[in-house]
């Protein structure tokens, strides 16, 4: 077992500390590559403080390295929001999630030091779900957001994502729970949380080394934009040359927004966007992407409907016509998917937006 792990564990070790360095100085400013480069960092410190007993760290460099391992799930969240969401910002309550894991684990440690077994039950279990939740939204951003990434190697990214949240939620965080629940009362509980099976650790590492290997090869072979993404603010699409083959293409689909209106119709799919200008759904997203640099399906209808809301908000003759009305009839199906929208492009409400313009009008 000692071998084995040794053969998956530094290998790993060295794969995140090449990602750490790859994402740090080729993000530049982007967040999206301060977080994995911080993550990477984080996992790397909960390998070493799990090694084989033959390879324990000296007692102080473990607490050392303990403390840099305490965020890792939640900083792989907040980085698997800002890979899957091109406008990521880090709010309070990011930053709150981050804090209660801070707290949740040496609160943890100071239990067991004085041997109050209860209040470090309560606390594991709140560890545990809160971990479980960051990990179960994460899937849950990579699997509902899929349909409408128009970047293919983002979109298999994705699948990674839920394919490996499934596993570690299913294999490790299980694993984990059964073993320290099963130990709690027949060992001494402060031992059982940080003293786990081997095989435990060996197979989280062994589990994750596939991902780091594929990720790594992302790094350093794909454009490193799709995955260090500049945070904070939606790219500005940049209309690029249309090649020949596709052009006929590209003036159907179009015509089919500008003219036709289609961004109109509520819930528009690329696959019906695909089907009313009979062309395959992949030739589609390569148009919207490659041509026409939008990262998002979304986003490229978003450009349509805000633009006809902005006009028809600065129009005196539409001044009684209800903000929800007029976004409704520019495609957007719930006012509150309007106003993130509005407010995210514009950074002020539709309301103080029709205001604004009116009184420019009338001066």
């Amino acid at each position: 077992m000692l071998l084995f792990d040794v053969s998956v564990r530094f290998p790993a070790i060295t794969l995140l500390l090449l990602i750490g360095i790859l994402a740090w100085f080729d993000a530049g400013r982007p967040m999206g590559g301060r977080l994995l480069a911080i993550w990477t960092l984080s996992i790397t410190a909960l390998f070493l403080t799990t090694m084989p007993e033959a390879l324990a760290l000296p007692a102080y460099v473990h607490e050392f390295f303990w403390l840099l391992q305490i965020p890792n799930t939640a900083l792989l969240w907040l980085f698997g929001l800002s890979l899957f969401n091109d406008a990521f910002k880090l709010t309070p309550v990011h930053w709150g999630v981050l804090a209660l894991e801070f707290m949740i684990s040496p609160g943890m440690r100071y239990f067991e030091v004085i041997h109050y077994q209860p209040g470090s039950d309560a606390l594991l279990v709140l560890l545990r779900l809160l971990r479980l939740s960051l990990l179960l939204h994460l899937l849950w951003v990579a699997f509902s957001g899929r349909e409408n990434d128009l970047i293919e190697l983002r979109r298999r990214i994705r699948d990674w994502v839920v394919v490996g949240t499934i596993a570690y939620v299913l294999i490790l965080w299980a694993g984990e729970s059964v073993f320290y629940w099963s130990l709690r009362d027949t060992t001494d509980f402060s031992a059982s949380v940080h003293a786990e099976p081997q095989w435990l650790s060996t197979l989280r590492v062994g589990l994750i080394l596939p991902f780091l290997i594929a990720f790594c090869l992302i790094l350093l072979r794909g454009p490193s934009d799709i995955v260090l993404t500049q945070t904070g603010a939606l790219p500005e699409p940049k209309l690029k040359a249309i090649a020949p083959k596709d052009r006929a293409g590209y003036d159907r689909l179009i015509s089919a927004i500008e003219q036709d209106k289609l961004y109109r119709k509520q819930g528009l799919s690329i696959g019906e966007l695909s089907d009313y200008i009979d062309l395959p759904e992949h030739h589609v997203r390569a148009l919207i992407n490659k041509s026409l640099g939008y990262r998002n399906f979304t986003e490229f209808l978003n450009t349509y409907r805000l633009a006809e809301v902005r006009t028809a908000l600065a129009d005196p003759k539409q001044s009684r016509t209800p903000v929800l009305t007029i976004a409704m009839d520019a495609g957007y199906a719930s006012f509150a998917t309007f106003n993130r929208a509005f407010k995210l492009s514009e950074d002020i409400t539709p309301s103080a937006y029709r205001n604004l313009s009116l009184d420019l009008k009338t001066k």
